[in-house]
């Protein structure tokens, strides 16, 4: 009885040793991996856009977006530039699109 209990606490010891261990390497790696769109969060320049009638935000992002932000994310960091509360724009207004790219090189497509 006396072994089987042994056996059972060293069973334990090294269950809660591999559970911590893998914590700790969750942990540092969420700390050490950055997200794509931290890396593009500074844009290289900026377009003005006037809307026409039919436009839309998700319309603008698609024409400027580099292939490497999800759209959706791109959407809200031109609600954020522009200091948007709501997806609503109307003929005639003037949206700043920020353009992001890795290289120097700003490719659009219009």
């Amino acid at each position: 009885m006396k072994e089987n209990r042994k056996r059972r606490r060293i069973i334990r010891r090294r269950k809660r040793s591999v559970f911590l261990s893998v914590i700790l390497i969750f942990c540092l790696s969420a700390i050490l991996v950055k997200p794509p769109l931290l890396e593009a969060h500074t844009p290289t320049q900026c377009i003005a856009v006037i809307v026409q009638n039919g436009d839309s935000l998700w319309m603008i992002a698609e024409r400027f977006t580099n292939n490497q932000i999800d759209i959706r994310q791109y959407i809200n960091l031109i609600q954020e530039h522009n200091q948007m509360d709501t997806v609503n724009i109307y003929p005639g207004d003037v949206i700043e699109v920020p353009l992001y790219t890795r290289d120097k090189q700003v490719t659009t497509r219009i």
